[in-house]
């Protein structure tokens, strides 16, 4: 539409217009008008499409960012902790990432207010603390720990012989085999191991080394949603100023149409004026001009001319007009 707003503006500045112009003037007007139109549908059309739409391109973003919030806060979450530090547990937490049925979504609302919640599904994915337990009972197992052990002593030594030694490596690496899901102990990374019941506890041990809750989980379902919200609100300032230009589009067409109407009823005005100057100056209306009449007019009024006033005449001849006369008959020309 801003070529044909630019084509009309043209003809509003002209002093003049032909017949052939204002044909095309026609044909331009009435391509303005099927073009608002079109532009009026557009609106209606991105309205309701645009809060659909942008749902969709803000959860796409949301949850690819979402794989960076997981591996950057369980990462975070595992250096903090003495225990999960150690490569063979952070490793299988941070491929938990590229796995897409960790992320469930559940929408929230409609339109541009609309929110998700989200849940990463732990337990389906990583393991659950079950998986876990399985896996240290079948590590001593093993290494022929027996079952009727003093559950004091047992822990005593695991912290103060085996903690972090060739047999507590070897019995990581044991658990974490044998244990079924991809990273089951992830749950005493984000809740802590304090107080924590698993089936393969052993009556009077005592975990080590304490682990505080870390919320890794928490904090990525919430960053994700951060982001989605976040997403729309950017997604609906680009709808707005989308739409914004098109009502502008559409004003600047109407304003333009307004001004060539005006314009046309102006040159029309002035042509019914020249018919009745030439017949008062008994010249043809050809050899009057609009622009040099006015003219005219203005440098007699100053006195810029002599008494009498030239214009052709029929038969190409000049016709001279007194001063007071010509600005008698074209006194309220143009005014």
């Amino acid at each position: 539409m801003d070529d044909l707003i630019a084509a009309l503006k043209l003809y509003t500045e002209k002093t003049s217009l032909t017949a052939r112009e204002l044909k095309n003037i026609d044909v331009i007007m009435l391509e303005i008008d099927e073009a608002i139109v079109s532009a009026v549908k557009e609106i209606d059309i991105a309205k309701s499409r645009d809060p659909a739409m942008g749902y969709f391109e803000a959860k796409e973003i949301a949850l690819e960012l979402g794989r960076n919030f997981f591996m950057e806060k369980v990462t975070e979450a595992a250096t903090s902790s003495v225990e999960y530090a150690y490569n063979p547990f952070l490793s299988p937490l941070i491929e938990l990432a590229d796995d897409e049925a960790l992320y469930k979504v559940t929408d929230i609302g409609g339109g541009w207010g609309q929110k998700i919640s989200v849940h990463l599904a732990m337990d389906e994915v990583a393991g659950t603390i079950q998986d876990y337990a399985d896996g240290v009972e079948s590590a001593r197992g093993a290494l022929g720990v027996k079952d009727d052990r003093d559950g004091a002593k047992a822990s005593y030594l695991w912290r103060t012989r085996f903690y972090q030694g060739p047999r507590y490596y070897t019995t990581i690496n044991l658990r974490l085999a044998s244990a079924p899901g991809k990273a089951p102990f992830w749950s005493l990374l984000n809740d802590g191991n304090k107080g924590r019941s698993m089936s393969s506890n052993i009556d009077g041990g005592v975990a080590y080394p304490d682990v505080s809750p870390t919320h890794f989980v928490e904090e990525t379902e919430a960053a994700i949603e951060r982001e989605f919200r976040f997403q729309m609100a950017q997604i609906k300032d680009r709808s707005d100023t989308y739409i914004w230009d098109i009502q502008k589009m559409i004003l600047d067409a109407k304003v333009i149409k307004t001004r060539m109407k005006e314009k046309i009823n102006s040159i029309s005005l002035k042509a019914e004026e020249m018919d009745i100057i030439s017949k008062e100056l008994g010249v043809d209306k050809t050899n009057l001009s609009a622009t040099k009449l006015y003219k005219a007019k203005e440098q007699l009024k100053s006195g810029q001319y002599k008494e009498r006033y030239e214009i052709g005449a029929p038969g190409g001849k000049r016709k001279r007009i007194r001063r007071g006369r010509f600005l008698k008959i074209v006194g309220g020309f143009n005014e």
